[in-house]
């Protein structure tokens, strides 16, 4: 919707849905191993996304001028869980 709203004006609407081992992340699994091997049992790169070197960079490129073409997107970034 809000695409076909503001695309006119040249604004994109891209939406990024990270699944980041953050700070927090890695205290709560220091403290729950079994969860953390829970929660990358299933992902086939075998670990979560770091927030600088995977999530950062892929957004950026995502909103750069590389994507001007694509109006509305999503960009799922689970290390291939999801």
């Amino acid at each position: 919707m809000a695409a076909r709203e503001w695309g006119a004006y040249g604004i994109r609407v891209d939406v990024v849905c990270p699944a980041v081992l953050s700070p927090a992340a890695e205290a709560h699994f220091a403290d729950h191993p079994e969860e953390a091997e829970h929660a990358v049992g299933g992902v086939p790169l075998a670990r979560m996304c770091d927030s600088e070197t995977d999530i950062g960079r892929a957004t950026a490129a995502f909103v750069s001028d590389v994507t001007a073409c694509l109006p509305v997107g999503t960009l799922m970034l689970q290390g291939a869980a999801g």
